[in-house]
């Protein structure tokens, strides 16, 4: 009778374990697929920038501008600016000629929809971007960070997905970190550089460059098209940006 007895509740207990163990690990399994920002390529971005007389960026633009021929295009300006990053920084960072035309010279609508016209960019990144873009315009840099952060979170992104719009802001933060005023609209920079003409350019050239890289990981890869950005803007120099850049570089030392 006492054997017959303890059944049922051994049986309880075992299936309360089984049951408690199975919930865990579906919870850790959980755990282990949500998405996260990570902020590491901008913290590696800030510590080359202040980097005393030794700034990686500072090294990336002289050896720009050393011996560049004004009369050459877009293109082979752009193929100049990636192979001195990726020799500075030990990236692989390439892209087809048609891409290479894009330049911040262009208004941002004209880089956006040659992106998408051309499957450079998704649909998806492409609404996001233009989201952020508004974003920006109304509440401000931090408060479109924010934003899109949250649209991307409350999205089911794949793991590459996530890792472009991880990137993104990671991009973002560096420029805006490198460049004080290129995303405040009442800034001597956006009067003297047509409003938000730069600013948004800047944006859509990010997106872009992004999605067409398609990096397969983070730190790396973002840090190498946070530094051609910042090199494109500094180096064509129609936003005024250079100025600007060498007052936060002197600040940060």
């Amino acid at each position: 009778m006492m054997k017959n007895f303890r059944k049922p509740y051994l049986s309880i207990l075992m299936a309360s374990i089984f049951l408690f163990v199975s919930c865990n690990q579906y919870d850790t399994l959980e755990v282990e697929v949500v998405n996260k920002f990570d902020y590491s390529a901008f913290n590696t971005f800030k510590e080359n920038l202040n980097v005393a007389n030794n700034s990686t960026l500072e090294n990336i633009i002289t050896k720009i501008n050393k011996n560049r021929d004004l009369t050459n295009g877009n293109v082979q300006l752009n193929k100049k600016i990636l192979n001195v990053v990726n020799n500075e920084v030990g990236s692989n960072l390439s892209f087809n000629d048609e891409f290479l035309k894009l330049s911040i010279e262009y208004d941002y609508n004209v880089i956006l929809n040659s992106s998408l016209d051309n499957e450079w960019i998704s649909n998806k990144n492409y609404k996001l971007t233009v989201s952020f873009m508004e974003d920006l315009k109304k509440i401000g840099i931090e408060e479109a960070i924010k934003n899109y952060e949250n649209t991307v979170l409350d999205s089911n992104l794949s793991q590459k997905e996530f890792v472009i719009n991880n990137n993104f802001i990671n991009v973002i933060k560096s420029l805006n970190y490198s460049n004080p005023n290129l995303f405040k609209v009442d800034s001597n920079l956006n009067a003297r550089a047509g409003g938000w003409r730069c600013a948004l350019a800047s944006v859509a050239l990010v997106a872009a460059t992004l999605s067409l890289a398609g990096c397969a990981t983070g730190v790396a890869c973002a840090l190498a098209i946070a530094l051609v950005t910042a090199a494109v803007l500094a180096v064509y120099d129609l936003c005024g940006v250079r100025d600007e850049m060498e007052k936060t570089t002197n600040n940060n030392l």
